[in-house]
């Protein structure tokens, strides 16, 4: 298992992006950056669709991910990958999706909250467009609520409270 760190400074603080195999399999922040890094053209094409994002253009193709998780937070992490930029959904309307896909009559939002915390892809998989049905920002896995606030200005929406 091949494993490298590299990292990006956008408008938020200085980001790690963890590649593993190929794959990018973490994206948090960092504190600074550590000696031996290099970027690998995975991690470069991060880069890529970040500073897109940052810039407020489309970012280019998605770069391979790979995470870890069960068979539901791989359905809700898929699901978040259909929310357009500049949108939002609540975590009920997630639920109601992810139960109608799975043929059950209801899911829980809490269930939909744990899963969507357990992204380690955050920004390219965006967790941040999922807001609680009252329109606040509770707490947020990826940096803080005003993290997650910044983000979705960044992408022109612009929540009430």
């Amino acid at each position: 298992m091949s494993r490298n760190l590299d990292y990006f400074f956008c408008p938020l603080g200085l980001l790690e992006i963890e590649e593993e195999d190929g794959f990018l399999v973490g994206l948090d922040f960092a504190k600074e950056a550590t000696a031996g890094a290099s970027p690998t053209p995975l991690t470069l094409q991060v880069r890529a669709w970040l500073e897109a994002y940052f810039r407020g253009d489309v970012p280019p193709q998605l770069p391979p991910i790979r995470q870890a998780g069960t068979e539901f937070e791989q359905l809700v992490w898929r699901l978040l990958l259909s929310i357009p930029r500049g949108s939002t959904t609540t975590y009920g309307a997630l639920a109601a999706r992810v139960a109608a896909l799975r043929g059950q009559p209801r899911m829980s939002a809490q269930a939909i909250g744990h899963a969507v915390g357990r992204n380690a892809v955050p920004i390219l998989v965006p967790c941040h467009r999922v807001v609680p049905a009252n329109g606040r920002i509770g707490g947020f896995s990826f940096g803080s609520p005003e993290v997650k606030r910044r983000l979705l200005a960044i992408e022109g929406v612009c929540l009430p409270f």
